[in-house]
């Protein structure tokens, strides 16, 4: 993984995802639980209480995050593969 693997969410959406009995969510998680929390939004139903910013807003900015991550180290993963080709 690269030294960015961190996803990032808005005080106030970190907030009131920990009122949600899954552990304390911060503005910063790895990009592990980031991908389970967005699983069980999609299936919560959109509160404002529980998204401030927005239920799908909130998946939406969290999967580009995600995707992101995934893009980068599937790059870095494919150059070493082509350094490791090199004669």
């Amino acid at each position: 993984m690269s030294t960015d693997d961190v996803i990032k969410v808005s005080p106030e959406t970190a907030d009131a995802l920990s009122t949600l009995g899954l552990g304390d969510v911060y503005t910063i998680m790895t990009a592990e639980r980031a991908a389970f929390l967005a699983l069980i939004m999609i299936h919560l139903p959109d509160r404002p209480e529980w998204f401030p910013k927005g239920k799908w807003a909130t998946i939406q900015h969290v999967a580009k995050q995600l995707e992101d991550e995934a893009k980068q180290i599937a790059n870095d993963i494919n150059d070493a593969w082509i350094n490791e080709q090199k004669p």
